[in-house]
């Protein structure tokens, strides 16, 4: 199994924000820490219940047209009480061969989907 492991930081609202990354052949698990307001960044059409919305995003990479499901699930009541850290999980479906630089394009793009 590929797997990248990456930090990276970024503004959400204003803040810094790390975030780790993990690639598998069917699905990249993005992690955010430190970020008080993701409730209010990650928002948009939810399906489910709290406490696994689910988002739908669109991303060209190149001449694709890539349709990926985003679920997130609560770490330690993320949405109510403002914990540290949540869990997005990007459902690829087949197996990718995205590189490295197009999972950094897609993490970027749903941390800023401005949608959201």
């Amino acid at each position: 199994t590929q797997r990248f492991m990456e930090s990276a930081g970024c503004l959400i609202d204003g803040v810094q924000t790390d975030f780790l990354w993990e690639v598998f052949p069917d699905k990249v698990l993005l992690f955010l820490t430190q970020h008080q307001n993701i409730g209010a960044v990650l928002k948009g059409r939810v399906y489910g219940d709290e406490s696994a919305p689910v988002y739908d995003v669109q991303l060209l990479l190149g001449e694709q047209n890539l349709l990926f499901d985003l679920t997130m699930r609560q770490f330690l009541k993320t949405l109510t009480t403002g914990s540290s850290r949540c869990e997005i999980i990007l459902n690829l479906g087949l197996p990718h061969d995205l590189s490295f630089e197009q999972i950094q394009a897609l993490v970027s793009f749903c941390l800023h989907h401005k949608s959201w």
